[in-house]
């Protein structure tokens, strides 16, 4: 039986069911290196990513993350409502993080940043 209480590694876990034709492969063991997502993967990457945290840090928002965390001692800077801009890096951040060290570390800095926020 697996152990349910670390999260798993797959997507979703249709390994109890009597009814999936199909079995959960781990995230770790997809690639993709075809001609048609591979460079849309490199191009959020190596470009989106980057111009969107250097567009989130010039206006403020990830300072907003970090004044809300206790980290940084500046007023709140631009609106008061969640930017759909950020649900979008966020979304296209979960795609590349594991494949570019750039990437990977912005995320992980800016998902800790978001946690200590949530922490009560």
């Amino acid at each position: 039986m697996p152990d349910q209480s670390q999260p798993s590694a797959v997507v979703v876990d249709t390994s109890r069911s009597p009814y999936a034709r199909l079995r959960p492969v781990p995230l770790t063991a997809v690639t993709l290196t075809d001609d048609f997502w591979a460079p849309r993967r490199r191009v959020n990457r190596e470009v989106t990513l980057p111009s969107q945290y250097r567009l989130l840090e010039e206006t403020g928002r990830i300072d907003n993350f970090r004044r809300a965390a206790g980290k940084l001692d500046v007023p709140f800077q631009g609106r008061y409502y969640i930017s759909p801009r950020r649900n979008r890096q966020n979304a296209i951040a979960h795609y590349a993080p594991y494949v570019d060290d750039f990437s990977a570390v912005l995320y992980r800095q800016r998902c800790l940043n978001i946690q200590q926020v949530n922490q009560p």
